[in-house]
């Protein structure tokens, strides 16, 4: 979160809460690994990784536009909204 933020968080669990395994357009492996975490800010630094950052509730999932490879993100949570 850190690097690619540029704000510093600390760890609630030290397991996942999910983890999900796939391949980029270019066929190189790929994983996504969810954490729940404190953050210290909002204020989130830019970079060219990461263009927009936003928060959004449970209820604008399917308003919501990911990329591809984390659109497992969005069923996670769309199966613990119906949970």
């Amino acid at each position: 979160i850190k690097e690619e933020l540029g704000v510093s968080c600390k760890l609630l669990d030290q397991t996942p809460l999910f983890f999900w395994y796939g391949t980029t357009d270019s066929g190189r492996p790929k994983f996504v690994v969810g954490f729940r975490t404190n953050i210290d800010s909002v204020l989130f630094k830019l970079s060219n990784e990461n263009l927009e950052s936003r928060f959004f509730g449970k209820s604008d999932l399917d308003s919501v536009k990911l990329h591809n490879g984390i659109i497992n993100l969005k069923m996670w949570l769309n199966n613990a909204r119906n949970n």
